[in-house]
């Protein structure tokens, strides 16, 4: 994901890009090995559109964006695709993205944050089904992100086949506290800059200071029904592949 290393940069799914170069592309990362993983949230696109403001529903361009890269491979006489995703319940799925945003130094007040991002238009079923009909796609497996601890043996054998991996034995980032988003929002009232690491580190999460909430119960109830719709939705589909735990 850095500079020039991103899937969108190098397989060129802004600008046109010749056979020639997809094959030396596919050649230099495969070295010769039979089966290439290419990982990058972003290859479905960004994050956020706006200030605060994430596009609806999930990843609308998603579909065109894989089908340049599905097609940029067959031109180089590569194999169709096999997609692999995890969904995540709407409600934490947008906790994670105000995280990752106030991470990104943009101080975006929560309730305006939710107002322009509902729980109701997050639909993995709808952004499954889209994927689903990109021409080059072969096979497409999902996840639920709540699931991942318990699926991990199954996540990577579906993407890199029968191979003994062992998962890190903690989590590679933790969610703001409630008393660091207070922190952090208390500093921009006041004018001063982000200061959402300095936060983070004074106020970690504890027994006695935990995760900070964008929803009450209700709404976390509300969402949970909606994912579990979306869920079995995903799971009917032709051609999908929904692991359980």
């Amino acid at each position: 994901r850095q500079p020039g290393q991103s899937i969108a940069q190098r397989f060129g799914l802004a600008r046109v890009v010749l056979a020639h170069e997809t094959t030396a592309e596919l050649k230099k990362l495969s070295a010769g090995m039979s089966r290439l993983v290419l990982s990058d949230e972003n290859v479905a696109g960004g994050l956020q559109t706006g200030w605060g403001h994430l596009p609806m529903p999930p990843y609308p361009k998603a579909q065109d964006r894989v089908a340049v890269l599905a097609s940029r491979i067959a031109a180089a006489d590569g194999p169709e695709i096999d997609l692999c995703l995890a969904i995540r319940d709407p409600a934490t799925y947008l906790t994670s993205a105000y995280s990752q945003i106030l991470h990104g130094k943009r101080v975006v007040d929560p309730t305006k944050f939710i107002s322009k991002n509902p729980i109701a238009a997050v639909d993995w079923a709808n952004y499954v089904a889209r994927l689903r009909t990109v021409l080059g796609v072969r096979s497409l497996t999902v996840w639920q992100h709540e699931d991942y601890p318990d699926l991990f043996d199954e996540v990577i054998a579906a993407l890199i086949g029968e191979i003994t991996i062992a998962p890190l034995a903690e989590r590679s980032q933790q969610r703001l506290s409630k008393k660091a988003l207070d922190a952090v929002l208390s500093a921009k009232a006041k004018g001063l800059p982000n200061v959402v690491a300095e936060a983070a580190s004074a106020h970690p999460i504890s027994a006695s200071n935990p995760p900070f909430r964008l929803f009450d119960d209700t709404q976390m109830d509300a969402s949970a029904r909606q994912y579990a719709a979306q869920r079995d939705a995903i799971a009917a589909m032709d051609g999908v592949t929904l692991l359980r735990a």
